[in-house]
């Protein structure tokens, strides 16, 4: 059970209004955005108190949910990326790939992946995807970004895609 867990004790007792929320939101949708939150905001806070100690507590906690539960969109109940058609086509010709999409999938980090992915960072000794995989990482990659648009990388100019407005 959740409040036995002693991650989630280390969360509650340092931040009790997190560690309640977290047991509202066990199980759905929302959790993980919410704990991306409340990390990404005591980095711009210190003031919050979001020791090491809690954060990695968030971070094992927010692991643990998607392991049980996966990480879907909200209003996507019942739906995971295992049942997408896209990651369907990827996962069958990339395990090791499906793994790592399945691991990011909700968090801010698939995007930079998938572009990883389809640009040659080897000086041209990377032979590419074969058509219908290289278009279902983009769709893939479109459907996360419409799900989670907070995780939805904004390009600010032509020449790079590592910053967000």
């Amino acid at each position: 059970m959740l409040k036995d867990s002693d991650r989630f004790k280390v969360v509650s007792e340092n931040i009790p209004r997190v560690g309640e929320r977290i047991l509202e939101l066990w199980g759905k949708p929302g959790l993980v955005a919410y704990i991306n939150g409340v990390i990404n905001d005591a980095k711009d806070d210190p003031s919050l108190g979001l020791t090491t100690k809690v954060e990695l507590a968030l971070y094992g906690l927010r692991k643990e949910h998607d392991q049980l539960f996966g990480r879907q969109a909200p209003g996507s109940e019942g739906q995971t990326l295992s049942d997408n058609e896209h990651f369907k086509i990827i996962n069958v010709q990339y395990q090791r790939i499906g793994g790592q999409l399945k691991e990011l999938w909700g968090g801010p980090e698939l995007t930079g992946f998938i572009n990883n992915l389809l640009q040659d960072t080897r000086n041209g000794a990377r032979q590419g995807f074969p058509p219908d995989v290289a278009a279902a990482l983009f769709k893939l990659m479109q459907k996360h970004d419409q799900d989670f648009p907070g995780h939805a990388l904004k390009i600010v100019d032509i020449w790079t895609d590592r910053k967000k407005l």
